[in-house]
């Protein structure tokens, strides 16, 4: 599975893991996710490593827009594909949704 774990604050964004939707070189769950992250790669800081990519900085807006194609992909893929949004709790701690439909 895919876990894909957004920080808006920061802004940050982690992607990791492996859809297996389909044999290696035909999974076109893993193809949507790498070619979302390799565009977010081009926009601001980040790492892309084989089954990881981390991003941190640059404009929020960026990030946004392909956290909503990473929803896209949890709602038309949930068994392959989990969104997490971590927010700022009220006592100054950090919370990890993992139902992102809630905080779409």
């Amino acid at each position: 599975m895919v876990q894909v774990r957004y920080n808006p604050a920061v802004p940050s964004l982690r992607v990791s893991g492996h859809a297996g939707a389909g044999k290696y070189g035909e999974d076109l769950v893993c193809a949507a996710v790498s070619i979302l992250a390799h565009t977010l790669g081009e926009w601001v800081p980040g790492r892309i490593f084989a089954g990881e990519a981390m991003f941190g900085g640059g404009e929020k807006e960026v990030y946004e827009i392909l956290w909503k194609g990473f929803l896209v992909l949890e709602s038309m893929y949930p068994e392959f594909v989990r969104c997490m949004k971590i927010t700022k709790t009220d006592q100054g701690g950090w919370n990890e949704r993992e139902n992102a439909a809630d905080v779409r």
